[in-house]
C-alpha cells in the first residue's frame, strides 16, 4: 500500500483560509480533489500559468490578469474566472 503524505505550509498568512494551487492548468488541477477532502473548510485558489490576480478594486474584488484563468473551489462549487473578470474571496 502506498502512503500519500501532504504537508501544508502556512505561507505568509496573507489570505486567511485560502490554499493556492499554482500552475493550475498544467498540474494544479490534479491536486484539487485530494485537497478538497483534506481541507474542506478552505477555499482553493487555482491560478493558471502566466496568470495572476490582484485585489485592486476598491470594493474588495479581485481581478484576473494574464493568459489564463483563476479557478475557485468553495465546498462543492467551482467558479472559473477568465482574464479581466472579477471575483470575491
Amino acid at each position: 500500500m502506498i502512503s500519500t503524505k501532504i504537508n501544508f505550509l502556512h505561507g505568509f498568512n496573507l489570505l486567511e483560509n485560502i490554499c493556492i494551487l499554482p500552475h493550475h492548468n498544467r498540474f494544479g488541477k490534479s491536486w484539487a480533489s485530494k485537497l478538497r477532502s483534506l481541507i474542506p473548510q478552505a477555499t482553493l485558489l487555482g491560478i493558471d500559468e502566466q496568470t495572476g490576480t490582484i485585489n485592486d478594486v476598491s470594493d474588495g474584488a479581485w481581478t484576473v490578469y494574464g493568459a489564463g484563468a483563476v479557478t475557485l473551489y468553495r465546498g462543492e462549487q467551482i467558479e472559473v474566472h477568465a482574464r479581466r473578470e472579477q471575483f470575491r474571496l
